[in-house]
């Protein structure tokens, strides 16, 4: 499970902040000077409220509310697909990522690492290994939550054949007949 943060903050010049999770009444869980930071850690949308506070302890006849808004987490995409998933050198295949609604990145890593390039939801990446590889797919929602793992997939990459010559005359001469054949290795 991922657990963020998120910092409050308010201004009251000259006074400092308390901070509540309710309306009115109850205790404060932080107080921070004008224009200091609290962190909190909802697991889910909640609605903080800030009082000004007085030196001499008078405080604001309300309170302000602020609402820190948590999104879901996006699943991973699935399904993945490499359209062809073996490719011979030199020639390129699509990565396809589903996440409806959120933007499939692309990754050379499982985990860390920078994003290759990114793709909609259902819409094709064209990648031209040289190798086999592993691409790794997240989603990314549009409030910018990704999700918190990454689907593989893997191009295999086939080498291309190399002709061999093989000939029943060692010599040949000019206007004489003769067959050449050809053979794939392996």
């Amino acid at each position: 499970m991922h657990t963020f943060s998120s910092s409050l903050s308010a201004v009251s010049t000259g006074n400092s902040i308390a901070w509540y999770t309710v309306a009115s009444g109850g205790a404060s869980f932080a107080t921070t000077a004008s224009g200091g930071t609290t962190s909190v850690n909802p697991g889910a949308t909640t609605i903080y409220y800030a009082e000004a506070v007085t030196p001499n302890g008078c405080r604001s006849a309300s309170r302000t509310a602020v609402t820190v808004t948590v999104n879901p987490l996006p699943a991973a995409p699935s399904p993945v697909t490499a359209n062809p998933a073996a490719i011979c050198t030199g020639f390129s295949t699509n990565l396809v990522g589903t996440s409806v609604g959120n933007t499939i990145r692309w990754y050379t890593a499982s985990t860390g690492g920078a994003a290759i390039g990114s793709s909609a939801s259902g819409g094709n990446f064209n990648v031209a290994p040289t190798a086999p590889q592993a691409y790794h797919a997240d989603a990314l929602t549009p409030a910018g939550c990704v999700s918190p793992s990454r689907t593989p997939v893997t191009v295999t990459v086939n080498s291309l054949p190399t002709p061999t010559f093989v000939s029943p005359i060692t010599t040949v001469c000019q206007n004489v007949g003769g067959n050449v054949y050809t053979t794939q290795a392996g």
